[in-house]
């Protein structure tokens, strides 16, 4: 029995390099596949001491520090399957794992606020922390940042990866990722100072690491968060402490509620822009359609009034062009020709009568009208005659369609 046992320990250790050497792309799809217990244990191992960093660095408190690290690991189980860039989980942990430790801090204070005794309310840690209080302000801008100086930072200088490798895991050249994280250490530096926190870059990236490597994790706690894990991927929560699994829960509902806001903001960004698109190509000439927004000034205003007023213009002049042609034609034509019932013809005096007098008045209405247009003087008065021009050639356009129903009986 005992060479057995001796085997088998020396199976596991061979075992253990093969996970180690993976990248945590295969590791997370060996869990997603198998629940393999084994993989997850070195995605702990790998992320661990950064996430355990970021948990003692916001709580200050050792029991709630170890609960918002499982609780994080424990959401990385459940969202194995989702995780967008597979190849940087220590990026994505570092931003569940600040969110969670917030939250589980928020928790903290609403019990303390409920409580009445001093005493309850004071720990030992937490005011041993108050000299370091830089610590968590340094958390809460590393969180502010882009994602695309954020990841350098966790995996570099979080996580004392080296440069080659956290290129291969971003996906991005070497020489790319040193920029990025200079950028970043500067901008992080910057936003410190506001606070009131004067580091330099230099001294920031030895804080990081250093913080990293001071927050080691026990096997123990690797080999527990491992089980913890695997139980909660297949629905058993029963087995997970009450603390971890209302942080965990807390999370997952969280994070799927954000999820539902960024969704909520796509469809209503979609119908917005649908809605945009239909007035551009809405018809130009429709009458009663409000304007699309308001001219920046008066000057503006008054401009694209008159382009539009030239626009009109043209048109009732081209229609007058039409209708005095029209009314030319007419006035060349011989005169009526009728026959009698024996079959000869009869050839009448053309008289005026009164449709003739009405476009004699429509022909006035509209010379009129083209002197008022010619010698109005501001806009009120040129859209009044460009009116009465239109009214005058309808009024036309009316009385020749009428004689040429008369023309054709």
């Amino acid at each position: 029995m005992p060479m057995t046992t001796k085997h088998l320990h020396s199976i596991l250790a061979n075992l253990r390099p093969a996970c180690a050497a993976l990248p945590d792309c295969k590791l997370l799809a060996r869990f997603v596949a198998d629940r393999d217990e084994d993989a997850f244990a070195q995605l702990v191992r790998r992320h661990g001491a950064m996430v355990m960093g970021v948990c003692k660095r916001l709580l200050h408190h050792a029991e709630d520090a170890e609960d918002v690290f499982q609780a994080t690991f424990l959401i990385l189980a459940r969202k194995a399957a989702s995780v967008a860039n597979r190849d940087a989980v220590g990026s994505w942990l570092y931003r569940v794992a600040f969110r969670t430790a917030q939250e589980a801090r928020a928790m903290r204070m609403r019990r303390r606020a409920k409580e009445q005794h001093l005493a309850e309310t004071m720990h030992p840690a937490t005011a041993a922390a108050e000299v370091q209080d830089w610590r968590p302000v340094l958390d809460q801008e590393l969180n502010r940042l882009p994602e695309k100086y954020q990841a350098p930072l966790v995996l570099c200088d979080l996580e004392a990866g080296t440069r080659k490798e956290v290129a291969r895991q971003l996906g991005i050249a070497e020489g790319t990722l040193s920029s990025r994280l200079a950028q970043a250490r500067k901008l992080l530096a910057a936003r410190l100072v506001r606070r009131g926190v004067t580091l330099g870059t230099g001294t920031l990236a030895t804080a990081l690491t250093e913080g990293a490597l001071s927050a080691r994790v026990p096997g123990s706690m690797v080999s527990k968060t491992a089980k913890a894990a695997a139980l909660v991927a297949a629905g058993r929560w029963a087995m997970i402490s009450a603390s971890v699994a209302v942080l965990t829960k807390g999370a997952l509902k969280a994070m799927f509620m954000a999820k539902l806001k960024v969704i909520g903001g796509v469809l209503v960004f979609t119908a917005l822009t649908i809605g945009v698109l239909g007035a551009v190509y809405s018809p130009v000439g429709a009458q009663n359609s409000p304007p699309a927004g308001k001219p920046a000034n008066e000057m503006e205003a008054l401009r694209k009034e008159n382009e539009l007023l030239k626009l009109n213009l043209q048109i009732v002049l081209e229609k007058c062009r039409t209708q005095q042609a029209e009314l030319r034609a007419l006035k060349e034509q011989p005169p009526a020709v009728r026959y009698s019932a024996d079959g000869f013809f009869n050839q009448y005096q053309v008289v005026p009568d009164s449709g003739s007098m009405a476009k004699t008045t429509a022909v006035s209405g509209i010379d009129e009208a083209l002197k008022k247009l010619r010698e109005a003087m501001t806009d009120k008065a040129r859209r009044e005659a460009a009116d009465a021009l239109d009214l005058a050639v309808r009024r036309l356009h009316q009385e020749l369609g009428q004689d040429k129903k008369d023309l054709a009986k």
